[in-house]
């Protein structure tokens, strides 16, 4: 007879898994190793970490700063500078959403691999 086997894919503390492992002796559980935050800095291997702290910190103030030069006044560079404001809000909440996309794929194959 075969062994039965239980994935276990782990979150911020194992809870009543060392119970059900004492009282299921016949059961091999397999438990892949998730790095979780704080413990593992794997989750900041992202690259959409780096995509938006360029969008953040490099691509947002240069056209909030060029926006003087596309505009023949001050009231049209002040709209540029809310229309990338409005961009900026849209785009960084795509690039929090890939964040996290490729955050759980990157879990999901950490586990297929078990």
């Amino acid at each position: 007879r075969r062994r039965r086997r239980v994935l276990v894919l782990g979150g911020w503390s194992p809870g009543p898994l060392d119970v059900l492992r004492s009282r299921f002796r016949d059961v091999d559980f397999l438990e892949p190793d998730i790095p979780m935050p704080p413990s593992g800095l794997r989750w900041c291997l992202n690259p959409f970490w780096v995509l938006l702290l360029l969008f953040l910190f490099g691509l947002v103030p240069y056209l909030m700063h060029a926006a003087d030069a596309w505009g023949d006044s001050s009231s049209v560079a002040w709209a540029i500078r809310g229309a990338v404001l409005a961009a900026t809000c849209f785009a960084v909440r795509m690039l929090v959403a890939f964040l996290v996309w490729y955050s759980i794929h990157d879990a999901m194959w950490i586990a297929s691999r078990s």
